[in-house]
């Protein structure tokens, strides 16, 4: 007879393992969230550019695995189960595990830029009465 425990741990790792020996898996999982946000005053006729600065770290851990692999002669041989000769072993198996994280996220403004405008200044002043701007142009008589 088998029996099967599966149990989670407060850090999201997960398991299930088999009183049998044969069989067993676990894994692990988080999630992170990096977030950026920022805010800035930007009068009429002007533009600006900006860009996200992600601060992030790359790590390569080598492992070397060593496997007991049972051979079907143990079964059929219970009584000299313990008996070497039913096991090979694998040493030194090299693997790789690499993780990628992001740690932070900045955002970085360039200096505004002037643009020209082409719009008349009554459709402007219009215009910014009708977005409640801080910013109203005042015109002259000649209509710039």
């Amino acid at each position: 007879s088998s029996e099967t425990s599966t149990g989670t741990s407060s850090g999201g790792a997960t398991g299930s393992e088999s009183t049998n020996g044969y069989e067993s898996s676990y894994e692990t999982s988080s999630t992170t969230t990096i977030e950026c946000s920022a805010e800035f005053e930007l009068p009429a006729s002007h533009s600006i550019s900006y860009a996200l600065i992600f601060s992030a770290f790359n790590t390569t851990i080598n492992t070397y695995t060593d496997l007991k692999l049972t051979l079907c002669s143990a079964f059929i041989d219970g009584a000299s189960a313990n008996d070497d000769s039913h096991y090979v072993y694998i040493d030194n198996i090299p693997g790789v595990i690499e993780h990628k994280e992001t740690t932070s996220c900045a955002v970085d403004f360039s200096p505004m830029e002037y643009l020209r405008n082409d719009i008349e200044c009554e459709d402007e002043r219009a215009l910014s009465i009708s977005t409640l701007a801080d910013y109203l142009p005042t015109c002259r008589a000649d209509g710039s």
